[in-house]
């Protein structure tokens, strides 16, 4: 568990995680956490507005499978892209998001973390979580401002950049 204060956002955040994880190993599914979502498991940031999650693009059937089943999901979306799928819906309060990518998706950075099983692992309850690890996160907020131009991914490529640069 996260240290300090009890966080009713991150009790919910970190047993939804665990949740999520359970069934990944369940299912055999390769996953990452990634984005805000990596931050947060690291105590690098106290906050994020939900669960990022890369997969294989062969496990949506999985996925909607095991989260149909599970009462607290709600609000199950698949957006059909031609590089990557995306689901998205609510497990309890907390927003979640899928990234299934292939060998032909755009983002070939994270397809490449995932596949190569380039992660780092924390723990949360004796329960190991994978994370996306920081330089393939940079690289990923590098890859996304160069395309949306969104200042909020400018600050997190600083901040990343200052973290590795600690290293």
């Amino acid at each position: 568990m996260l240290t300090g204060k009890s966080n009713t956002f991150c009790d919910a955040f970190n047993n939804n995680v665990l949740y999520l994880v359970s069934e990944f190993n369940k299912y055999k599914i390769h996953y990452l956490i990634f984005w805000g979502a990596s931050l947060l498991l690291r105590k690098l940031i106290k906050k994020t507005h939900d669960i990022d999650i890369i997969t294989d693009k062969h496990n949506l059937v999985k996925i909607i499978g095991f989260l149909s089943k599970n009462k607290k999901v709600s609000n199950i979306v698949i957006n059909i892209d031609s590089s990557y799928n995306q689901l998205t819906c609510k497990v309890g309060t907390i927003d979640c998001e899928f990234i299934l990518l292939d060998s032909k998706s755009r983002d070939k950075d994270s397809y490449y973390s995932l596949v190569n099983k380039r992660y780092d692992t924390i723990e949360i309850n004796r329960k190991k979580i994978k994370i996306m690890k920081i330089d393939d996160l940079l690289k990923l907020y590098k890859y996304v401002y160069s395309i949306k131009q969104r200042n909020k991914h400018l600050l997190r490529v600083k901040f990343l950049e200052k973290l590795t640069a600690k290293k």
